[in-house]
């Protein structure tokens, strides 16, 4: 195997559709799959919402910032993801093939991107590869379909605290939501004054800190 089929083979091993795979399934991968590289320099953009997404992009290297807006454009998360990541496999197929988020290096990134048709290959040759794919779509849905039956929350804050987590990427990590109050307090059908009181007491609890027009969270874990 060549040294950059070799570096491609370990590239392969960290990204979890490849995982389960033998050694002489990967070395074919990695040299007769079409595979796209690429690297992002800290600002450039790698994938924006509303584009087209034609490929299966995996960051396999770096950390990216990750900015989705609200339809009407009322308010807008902020939040990061490390290498290895996929971006959005989800919207490969199906009803929407667009990124529903931009997402802008914040150092060096290294891209991977597998076309669809590619995809389509490999799920067809390699049945651990289709597997893994069922496997990482299904746990999108499941993930989903978990958070529509959750106990309802007993108070504003932990309404709010639902609500941060179901506009993010990942329930956990650093967020930043820019959302102005009277937006929040619509979102959350409840007044404004009862929303102010119950983002204070997160404050004071030290949950999150709060500029205005924004609510920031250090460990959205801990919500």
């Amino acid at each position: 195997m060549k040294e950059a089929d070799l570096h491609l083979y370990d590239q392969l091993l960290e990204l979890s559709l490849f995982q389960g795979m033998s050694r002489s399934d990967l070395a074919q991968i990695a040299g007769h799959s079409k595979i796209r590289f690429d690297k992002h320099l800290n600002g450039d953009t790698i994938a924006k919402a509303g584009e087209p997404c034609h490929d299966m992009v995996f960051l396999t290297n770096g950390r990216a910032q990750v900015v989705t807006t609200a339809y009407d454009n009322s308010y807008m998360v902020e939040e990061y993801v490390s290498a290895p990541y996929i971006i959005e496999p989800e919207h490969l197929f199906g009803l929407s093939q667009v990124f529903a988020s931009t997402y802008t290096a914040m150092e060096a990134c290294n891209i991977m991107a597998l076309s669809k048709e590619e995809i389509l290959k490999l799920a067809d040759t390699h049945l651990i590869f289709r597997l893994n794919l069922l496997n990482n779509y299904t746990t999108i849905i499941h993930k989903k379909e978990n958070a529509t039956w959750r106990t309802a929350p007993e108070s504003m804050e932990q309404r709010i605290g639902q609500w941060i987590l179901a506009h993010c990427k990942r329930p956990a990590g650093e967020k930043h939501i820019k959302i102005k109050m009277e937006t929040l307090a619509k979102e959350l059908n409840d007044s404004r004054l009862d929303v102010s009181k119950a983002l204070n007491n997160m404050k004071a609890e030290g949950k999150i800190m709060l500029t205005r027009g924004m609510i920031h969270v250090p460990h959205a874990e801990r919500i």
